[in-house]
């Protein structure tokens, strides 16, 4: 059983659009904000409907689809929606999903009809009128193949995943099944890879070479997987560590993203059902965040062996649509979009998408003079564009583009390798906010773009604005001010923001489950480094205008912010 084909009216950006999907493998691309997820986002509505009206005293048989059944807005978290209006399109209030399914050479249409309510945002309104008879030949099928109606399907999603829980306690099959199905897998890789273990294995170094196997061949490095657990019916939570040939054993916990996300696919495809008589259905959103293209490559040829999953991946990698048989790759514009009618794209049009997908990402234009084409995330360039010039930047001769609102650093790579097409012998600079990244997230983006020849330029703190907070940098600009003194008010001014740069910082780092006491601990540990410094130097700015009587200002050039990167590219392209 496969997907040949989906149909979306009214929903959410898509008016009208019809897709022709490949039965083994899909590969969604498209400029930013133009519907990939929402295609994703579609199939997960679709299926919650589906679940909806299954018969809790027959599981073989549907609800009749003339009468309507609801869902609760606010379990449809799935959907990036904050209104219940922002699931329909435009001023509709109704919409329909479709799914175009192929059993055993029969064509069946599974549509559902959505309908907003006159309360907002409490539920929506659901039936499958108009579709009776084919759901009736659903149910015939799969009775017929010995399936219930709820194991019929299964849809599995993976998201980038930066860092998982310190702690994950146990958690029984049902448990498993339940969360990978709301698309919280993530929360659960310990778990999921001890579930693959052969327990028959007499050697305890082969319990996990399945999936150790499975990492090799994306990687091309061997990995042991221990279970530190002497007791797994008494112990409250999973020990997992992982052993790289020649290096330390780790907990699983400080391995880096990349691997995080490809062990969370493989051992998710372990635990789940194989039963081929079933549709088993694998998500990919955005495998570019945190994987490097080689390894993509090596995922999607490892995925393809398994015979008994559909995928649909949504990638931003250019280098990934050369190597996509035709028949796989699907990409959606703004022109699709009004034709309504999305087909995989033949081969010849390849190179024509890989430049379009990178020219939309911005408005660029490409002059012969510039030297250094700066792609950053900031919208606005006053600050990164003082910084570079005070490390030895030519503002004649360098373009600042802004790849803000893009999905990942894939798109700065992709906005990059088409500057390169157009004009080669330019350098390319991209920067990266530090934010929360760990230090070896912000070594593996690092490894990624200067890969490619290009250079990569990260914030000391969270936002460029810490590179300007410096008690000699103060003190250069306003001598009457001690570097002592400096030091202190940048204190006062940190400590004035203390509240919210813990704020900010427990809202990124408590999705892993974080103690408020674990989230001071770490602040404290490193104060400049997790600081919320566009703050800090708002506050820093009035302590030293009640020192010196005017109004500071710290965005200014001195000996003391300069970036040891930046000074040496900027002397490589300008001064020598």
């Amino acid at each position: 059983m496969n997907i040949i084909g989906i149909e979306l009216k009214n929903f959410k950006t898509f008016k009208n659009l019809k897709i022709e999907c490949n039965e083994r493998f899909n590969v969604i691309i498209g400029p930013n904000n133009i519907g990939k997820s929402t295609i994703l986002e579609a199939i997960f509505l679709w299926k919650s409907a589906y679940d909806n009206f299954i018969q809790e005293r027959n599981g073989k048989k549907f609800y009749v689809g003339y009468n309507n059944r609801y869902l609760s807005f606010k379990d449809l978290y799935f959907l990036r929606a904050i209104e219940d209006s922002d699931i329909f399109y435009g001023d509709w209030d109704t919409a329909s999903i479709k799914l175009v399914f192929k059993i055993d050479n029969q064509i069946v249409r599974l549509g559902f009809n959505f309908e907003k309510p006159g309360i907002r945002n409490s539920y929506l309104k659901v039936n499958y009128n108009g579709s009776q008879p084919d759901f009736d030949r659903f149910s015939e099928l799969m009775e017929l193949k010995g399936v219930y109606l709820k194991d019929a399907i299964f849809i599995y999603q993976t998201k980038p995943i930066s860092q998982i829980t310190k702690e994950e306690p146990f958690f029984n099959n049902a448990q498993l099944l339940k969360k990978i199905s709301l698309a919280k897998s993530h929360e659960l890789i310990r778990n999921k890879i001890l579930k693959t273990q052969n327990r028959q294995s007499y050697f305890v170094h082969e319990r996990f070479k399945t999936l150790e196997d499975r990492l090799s061949a994306v990687f091309g490095k061997r990995y042991n997987i221990r279970c530190k657990n002497r007791n797994t019916i008494d112990d409250e939570f999973v020990k997992i560590t992982i052993r790289e040939d020649n290096k330390s054993e780790v907990d699983i916990a400080l391995m880096g993203s990349g691997f995080l996300q490809v062990v969370e696919i493989f051992s998710t495809l372990e635990f789940v059902n194989k039963d081929p008589k079933v549709l088993n259905l694998i998500l990919i959103d955005e495998p570019d965040s945190h994987i490097h293209s080689n390894m993509q490559f090596n995922l999607l040829d490892e995925l393809k062996k398994q015979t008994n999953y559909q995928s649909f991946v949504i990638s931003h990698n250019d280098r990934l649509i050369d190597n996509i048989p035709e028949g796989e790759l699907l990409f959606l514009n703004d022109d699709i979009k009004k034709m309504g009618h999305l087909y995989p794209s033949p081969v010849d049009t390849y190179g024509t998408i890989r430049d379009e997908l990178a020219s939309k990402f911005c408005n660029i234009t490409i002059e012969p003079n510039i030297k250094c084409f700066i792609l950053t995330e900031d919208e606005k360039f006053d600050l990164i564009k003082s910084f570079l010039l005070y490390n030895g930047f030519e503002e004649e001769t360098i373009e600042i583009i802004s790849y803000y609102g893009c999905d990942t650093i894939g798109s700065a790579i992709a906005i990059g390798k088409y500057i390169k097409t157009k004009n080669p012998d330019a350098n390319i600079l991209i920067h990266r906010d530090r934010d929360y990244l760990t230090n070896e997230e912000i070594e593996e983006i690092k490894m990624r773009i200067e890969t490619l020849g290009f250079s990569f330029y990260c914030t000391k703190g969270v936002d460029i604005e810490s590179e300007f907070i410096n008690a000699h940098h103060i003190n250069a600009l306003y001598n009457n001010i001690s570097i002592e003194k400096a030091e202190e008010l940048i204190e006062l001014a940190t400590k004035d923001v203390e509240r919210d740069s813990v704020d900010r910082l427990l809202k990124k780092k408590g999705q892993q489950k974080k103690f408020g006491i674990e989230i001071i601990d770490m602040y404290n540990s490193d104060i400049k480094r997790y600081r919320y410094s566009k703050k800090v130097l708002s506050r820093l700015k009035g302590y030293i205008q009640n020192e010196i009587k005017t109004n500071p200002n710290l965005i200014s050039q001195s000996d003391f912010i300069q970036n040891s990167t930046l000074k040496e590219l900027s002397d490589n392209i300008w001064y020598n």
